[in-house]
């Protein structure tokens, strides 16, 4: 880490995992000398931190080439479709000389505007994840205030079975948690609610109404939309989806759906 300060600088702030390497007395003294802030992922959930996670996976397949100067030239030199700029360009405000023929002009200095591109690299993640929470169905889960009993389960257990106490949140969507088993870190998709009705430690429940308290809710109620009266009748100008008309089917969106011809009877 102190080669890569050298050559790019200090960083204002770290992310890691919860390795020994990074949570021990050593480090945290590294990060007080160098003057960064160090913030760790949430445990048991790889999710957050995703960037090492995928950065990983890029310099796995970069050291299976047979020449990996060759391959990471190529890594650098490559544009990002969503940027239109390579990592050496972002760096160097130039582009690399590598085995494909170029032109010379295309190798002088210029200077990028990082705004710019700033402004496009929000954008793309705001795609990105607005199409992931639509794919996974991704809801904002209430936060969770200090002194909130709460239980804990994780992928692969059958129940909400492990109680404990909210102590305070150490990240966005992570919690400090006292249990019977000492402090725990988790992310708040593995916290629920606990209330009443829960025995601590013996629900098995895994679907089912979540009583959340009022202090929780901090978005209003949808609205429900009023039932029409029975008189009344959708128009007929609007087909729904495999609905015939007048023109046959037609999708949703209006679209009409013509069958093959093979299918049609003479």
């Amino acid at each position: 880490m102190k080669n890569s300060f050298a050559h790019h600088g200090i960083p204002e702030s770290v992310v890691s995992d919860n390795g020994t390497q990074f949570t021990s007395e050593e480090f945290r003294k590294f990060a007080s000398d160098w003057n960064f802030q160090q913030q760790t992922s949430g445990p048991r959930f790889p999710q957050a931190n995703g960037g090492a996670e995928r950065a990983v996976d890029t310099a796995k397949a970069i050291l299976r080439q047979d020449d990996i100067f060759l391959a990471l030239l190529t890594y650098r030199a490559t544009p990002i479709p969503e940027l239109g700029a390579s990592p050496a360009e972002l760096a160097f405000g130039r582009w690399l000389r590598t085995t494909l023929p170029s032109l010379p002009t295309n190798f002088t200095s210029r200077t990028v505007n990082h705004d710019q591109l700033r402004v496009k690299d929000e954008a793309f993640k705001a795609k990105q994840k607005f199409h992931h929470d639509r794919h996974r169905g991704a809801q904002q889960l209430p936060e969770l205030q200090p002194g909130d009993p709460v239980l804990i389960k994780h992928d692969g257990e059958k129940g909400w079975k492990l109680p404990g106490e909210v102590t305070k949140m150490v990240a966005p969507r992570s919690y400090l948690v006292q249990t019977d088993k000492g402090p725990l870190r988790r992310n708040r998709r593995y916290l629920r609610y606990r209330s009443s009705d829960d025995s601590a430690g013996e629900t098995n429940n895994t679907s089912g109404p979540v009583i959340v308290p009022d202090a929780l809710r901090h978005s209003p109620e949808p609205q429900q939309t009023p039932t029409p009266a029975p008189d009344e009748s959708p128009p007929p100008d609007e087909p729904t989806a495999h609905q015939p008309s007048s023109g046959g089917y037609h999708t949703r969106s209006g679209r009409a759906v013509v069958k093959p011809a093979r299918f049609l009877q003479e």
